[in-house]
């Protein structure tokens, strides 16, 4: 029976064999070869659409035959990405370090190199489901870029309940560690992080704080917010990556208590293949700071859209969309004019089907057909948004605005902070002034799909009136 059923898939033989490839496979028996791999497609496409019936209206396969069938065709695994929430109370004490360095390439040529990255400790960390993590977590996120090569590495390390840990609430800290480093791209180890950092507030600096951070690579979205009472802070000692110590270019440190936080990291399945080869395409860095008096508008959310794999499996495209709307009571946005009106839109994408990350998308509208900015209690704003390419600059379709943003009542608080990176952008944001949380509604279409009607969680909206706004841009242009 066995032998019959084999016959009607195309597989006959005289003895069973082990198959350990796709290659043609001579079988102990006069004929031609067969491919195993061609065999199992003749066989979906045969059988697999509707099981034929006899006129006696019994399938026209014997039993075994069609339990192989079945088997051949179930439907394929479900390629979903991975969605990873971390929550966190209590003190914080945080560092951001940014750095140039002129260097000489191989060939001669000048170069530069470009480092950035974040320390940062939080207390009493559980998943989303409320089981512990620790009682505390060191991380460390760590971006390194050659122009001479155009590679660029991302590192991360994480240290649970470290030892050399102490904080006195928002006055000091002090954290000693050594940390194991991995490449976030291909999950290998890349070298060692030492850690020996002294933490000291600055004082007449408490505030009222809400932050917000972005991270995109091409295999994974990271989105950490938080909330609390923060205080500036000086730092001494020393950070050293790999070798390199990167405490001398710290460009901001903060200590925290009585916060509130959440991270979420969405990543492709396992079943993708995580890491793409770095492709050398030397570049350029540039720089601008901007500061400016301003009203604003903005929120940031995520959305997942059920597809379908080339496969036929079932998979999700995720989107991590930025929207700002900013009017400039005096200063520069970005372009040096005294006065200037826009609508910003910042998309990220992960494809559960593929095994690489897509371009980031991004655009700006200067004076949207509407923008109204009402004090921090209520804004509308409208307008198409032409989007490029963040890596190519190459037109990249467009996206369709029209929200209206509600004040939440008791929700004021002084300072916000955003930083939002990718891998050719780096925006850090610090805004001073009278902010209140919002609610949203409207609708972002983008690709005719209307993102906001599947967002996942509930937009981080803020409304801001008389804002000191300072904003750095770096951005990592290829040549």
């Amino acid at each position: 029976m066995l032998r019959k059923a084999l016959a009607v898939l195309g597989l006959a033989t005289a003895k069973m064999v082990s198959v350990a490839s796709d290659r043609p496979v001579r079988f102990p028996l006069e004929g031609p070869s067969i491919s195993i791999k061609a065999s199992l497609s003749r066989v979906r496409r045969s059988h697999c659409a509707r099981p034929r019936l006899t006129a006696a209206g019994r399938y026209a396969l014997s039993p075994v035959a069609v339990g192989i069938a079945f088997l051949l065709c179930a439907p394929a695994q479900a390629a979903l990405l991975t969605v990873e929430r971390v929550q966190f109370k209590g003190d914080v004490a945080f560092l951001r370090y940014e750095e140039f360095r002129d260097v000489s390439c191989p060939d001669g040529s000048p170069g530069q190199l470009y480092l950035s990255g974040d320390l940062i400790v939080l207390n009493n960390v559980t998943r989303g489901d409320g089981s512990r993590v620790a009682t505390q977590r060191l991380e460390l996120l760590a971006t390194r870029i050659d122009s001479c090569t155009g590679v660029q590495q991302t590192l991360r390390g994480i240290l649970d309940d470290p030892s050399g840990y102490k904080q006195s609430s928002t006055v000091s800290a002090r954290i000693v560690a050594t940390l194991e480093l991995v490449d976030v791209s291909t999950g290998e180890p890349a070298g060692t992080a030492s850690v020996d950092v002294r933490f000291a507030r600055i004082k007449g600096t408490t505030a009222r704080s809400h932050g917000f951070e972005s991270t995109a690579t091409p295999t994974e979205i990271t989105r950490f917010q938080s909330h609390g009472t923060f205080v500036e802070a000086t730092v001494t000692g020393f950070l050293v990556i790999n070798g390199v110590d990167v405490l001398r270019s710290v460009t901001g440190a903060q200590l925290g208590a009585d916060t509130v936080a959440l991270r979420v990291v969405t990543g492709l399945p396992s079943r993708a293949v995580t890491g793409t080869p770095s492709v050398a395409v030397p570049f350029k860095v540039t720089r601008g700071r901007f500061t400016s008096k301003v009203d604003f508008a903005g929120m940031k959310f995520e959305a997942v859209e059920p597809t379908t794999c080339a496969d036929g499996s079932a998979g999700e495209v995720m989107y991590r969309v930025l929207v700002s709307a900013v009017a400039a009571i005096s200063g520069s946005l970005e372009s040096g004019t005294d006065t200037q009106r826009n609508l910003q839109v910042e998309i990220h994408r992960l494809d559960s089907c593929s095994t690489v990350g897509l371009p980031g998308l991004s655009g700006t509208l200067d004076d949207p057909p509407l923008l109204e900015l009402n004090g921090a209690q209520l804004a509308r704003v409208a307008g198409t948004v032409d989007l490029t390419d963040m890596e190519t600059g190459a037109p990249a379709g467009s996206t369709t605005v029209d929200l209206t943003f509600t004040a939440i009542p008791n929700t004021v608080h002084d300072v916000t902070m955003f930083h939002n990176s990718s891998p050719t952008e780096r925006l850090w944001l610090r805004q001073v002034g009278d902010f209140n949380s919002a609610s949203v509604a409207g609708s972002v279409v983008f690709d005719g799909i209307d993102l906001f009607a599947l967002r996942t969680d509930t937009p981080y909206a803020e409304l801001g009136s008389n804002i000191d706004s300072i904003r750095v841009v770096t951005r990592i242009v290829p040549q």
